[in-house]
């Protein structure tokens, strides 16, 4: 079975969340990336933000980004995979990532491609020893 059939299946049921992990697979459709690190780190270097607007400011960028990057698929309906979150960790930015994805996720299908580990509801930067973590469990969500 196809990862499109699979999130097709997913979305069936109507989930309040739709986030699909994707760990070592690609979608099987085309699919606009949105490129976290890169996008926000530009963003930080051409954009002169005080320390104390810094999290407001990126939070606000990861939502322009977000929605100049959704596509829509036929049968999927809206869709953006997200990729290299390492950015999102950093402490200074105060980033509230699950947060943002069970909001940003009731609008559209976010795809998460994940280079770390992944069990059944947290999703690890490197491995499970790491502290930099996104629990899922409180999110509609499949691991593909």
């Amino acid at each position: 079975m196809g990862i499109k059939q699979q999130i097709q299946e997913f979305l069936a049921a109507s989930p309040r969340y739709r986030i699909v992990v994707l760990k070592d697979k690609e979608p099987d459709f085309d699919v606009q990336v949105m490129d976290i690190g890169r996008g926000l780190a530009s963003f930080i270097a051409t954009e002169s933000v005080t320390k104390s607007d810094l999290s407001i400011a990126i939070t606000e960028e990861f939502r322009r980004l977000f929605y100049a990057n959704i596509t829509s698929i036929p049968d999927l309906g809206d869709c953006i995979e997200l990729r290299n979150f390492g950015i999102l960790f950093e402490p200074s930015l105060q980033f509230p990532i699950e947060d943002t994805l069970r909001s940003l996720s009731r609008n559209a299908t976010i795809l998460i491609r994940w280079e770390g580990e992944v069990d059944a509801d947290t999703l690890y930067f490197n491995d499970t020893c790491s502290h930099y973590l996104i629990h899922l469990k409180e999110s509609n969500h499949i691991v593909l």
